[in-house]
């Protein structure tokens, strides 16, 4: 049972991290755009 577990924990870790770096990427290149390319703000 115990390699059930391990596998939802990397699964998680995973999720975790591929969201964390697509957040940090999206800050990092929305900061490289002037602010008339923001449509956002």
């Amino acid at each position: 049972m115990s390699y059930v577990w391990a596998g939802y924990g990397v699964t998680a870790f995973g999720v975790v991290a591929y969201v964390w770096r697509v957040l940090h990427r999206g800050r990092v290149l929305s900061r490289s755009l002037p602010p008339e390319e923001r449509t956002w703000q």
